[in-house]
């Protein structure tokens, strides 16, 4: 019983089908032509995003070489990132480093921030030549 209700329905499909073969086909075609369009409207875009395909000299070009021009732009563009992030690497490095280097100065200050003098320079006379040199 199961099996005759399938045959039915497939053969009801398959007569459906056979009913209006223009609008099967018309439909097909109209996939087709949308498909070529957004083929077409791909490679416009390609060529207006890549540099080397947008000048005169590359009018006539083919489909292939703008596929392989474009590869060659992303591979450039890749290794430019590549290259961005080991410079931002090394500038957080080197940031790092200076973080390092200012904490170790701070801390190396006295708490009230005059830099401590040897005792001999803490003299009357040294200090008064400091003040001088200061204000002239």
């Amino acid at each position: 019983m199961f099996l005759e209700i399938r045959y039915l329905v497939k053969r009801q499909r398959s007569s459906t089908h056979d009913s209006s073969p223009s609008s099967s086909s018309s439909g097909g075609q109209n996939a087709e032509t949308k498909r070529r369009r957004n083929i077409k409207n791909g490679f416009e875009n390609i060529r207006y995003l890549i540099p080397e395909l947008n000048d005169a000299t590359n009018a006539k070009i083919s489909k292939a070489q703008m596929l392989e021009c474009t590869a060659n732009q992303i591979q450039v563009a890749a290794k430019m990132r590549d290259d961005m992030k080991a410079e931002v690497d090394l500038l957080k490095q080197e940031e790092q480093q200076l973080q390092q280097k200012i904490s170790q100065y701070q801390t190396s200050l006295p708490v009230d921030g005059i830099p401590t003098m040897p005792a001999a320079s803490r003299s009357r006379e040294a200090l008064y030549a400091l003040f001088r040199a200061y204000v002239a």
